[in-house]
């Protein structure tokens, strides 16, 4: 494993999808795990709090409970779409605070840095992205595509 991958020029992404979509290409965890690189067919992810954070670990085979956050419990969801990573939603959940939402099925994608939800539960979400400790946020909607830009800071 790489201490430090900053410096890597390399553009693309990594396929670690549930199943072929009906493609036939062989999937990279299935052919890792057949050819005994691996002893199981996991994989699990660790994000830092930022890109250059370097924090961040893909685990393929297994996972590293020392890597959660002190405290949190390990829980597995069943997958009800095995297109996607699409698990079951009964509540989201952001800086602590549980919103009610209309989707009740959720697709996990590191691969997109998009949250895309139903029009009824983004009005929702935009008002609590836009604010931060109480304090309105400067966020501008592009209603074009439907994308609210928030300043992070």
């Amino acid at each position: 494993m790489s201490n430090d991958l900053s410096n890597l020029e390399a553009d693309g992404l990594l396929g670690l999808a549930p199943s072929d979509q009906g493609s036939g290409n062989k999937l990279f965890i299935e052919e890792l795990y057949n050819a005994g690189i691996i002893g199981a067919k996991v994989f699990s992810m660790s994000l830092g709090q930022s890109a250059l954070d370097q924090n961040s670990r893909v685990v393929l085979g297994g996972f590293r409970p020392e890597l959660a956050k002190p405290g949190a419990s390990l829980s597995w969801n069943s997958l009800v779409d095995t297109a996607y990573w699409t698990v079951e939603l009964s509540a989201f959940r952001v800086g602590g605070r549980e919103l009610r939402v209309a989707a009740k099925q959720a697709v996990l994608d590191t691969g997109s840095s998009f949250i895309v939800v139903p029009r009824s539960d983004f009005d929702l979400l935009m008002e609590v992205f836009a604010q931060k400790n109480g304090e309105k946020r400067a966020c501008v909607l592009d209603r074009k595509v439907g994308i609210l830009k928030c300043a992070c800071k």
